[in-house]
């Protein structure tokens, strides 16, 4: 089943994450399980941030933090925050995102693991990104990418490079956009992820500044 979510998602079909998701849901709340419950929550916030969606995503984000607060995972209840972060962002409410982004980077130095960097790092290109910030939002990217090609990651280099396109396209800087492009490609079609794929490929035609479902 998660496989089949995380597909799902690779692939850009929302729906289908959606009601995979929703389904994981109720069967753990019918189970009584706290924490899986928590976790399918935090799940959907994320879902809906990577649809476009900051009303349902930060109602989700407000019901997972509830949730692993009350299982004891104040870690998790934290990191969470950044969904909210985002939503309020998306929303126009920079001093709100900004005021969650301070106690995330308190959050984050307490941990002191690069995963907690990059994680951050990530959540900041978000908020800059949606608050049309660009050049910070470029160069949030940038750094991620570097941190995920040091891991070996490809499947995070992908999704940061994808997400550095975004920025680029905003900031209308159609040079360094395509010669991105053209190098994902060839790697996005190779592992059929159409979802990325459809995503550049937009991003390609759709004059600069253009907000696009992502």
């Amino acid at each position: 089943m998660q496989a089949r979510r995380g597909t799902a998602l690779a692939r850009g079909d929302f729906d289908l994450a959606r009601k995979s998701y929703l389904s994981a849901l109720e069967k753990a709340r019918r189970a009584a399980v706290p924490l899986a419950v928590a976790h399918y929550l935090n799940d959907l916030a994320w879902l809906e941030l990577a649809a476009d969606r900051p009303v349902p995503a930060a109602q989700y984000a407000t019901e997972a933090i509830a949730a692993f607060n009350r299982a004891g995972d104040t870690r998790t209840a934290a990191f969470t925050e950044a969904v909210l972060a985002w939503s309020d962002a998306r929303q126009g409410n920079g001093a709100a995102a900004r005021k969650r982004l301070a106690a995330l980077h308190k959050a984050a130095a307490e941990n002191g693991s690069d995963t907690a960097r990059f994680s951050l790092l990530g959540v900041e290109a978000r908020v800059a990104t949606a608050l049309g910030d660009w050049p910070r939002a470029i160069e949030l990217r940038r750094e991620t990418i570097r941190m995920a090609t040091e891991w070996n990651a490809r499947g995070l280099v992908i999704a940061q490079q994808a997400n550095l396109a975004e920025a680029l396209h905003g900031a209308g800087d159609r040079r360094a956009l395509e010669k991105l492009i053209a190098g994902m490609l060839p790697e996005v079609e190779r592992h059929g992820l159409r979802g990325v794929e459809r995503d550049l490929r937009a991003l390609l035609a759709s004059p600069a500044n253009a907000r696009l479902h992502r």
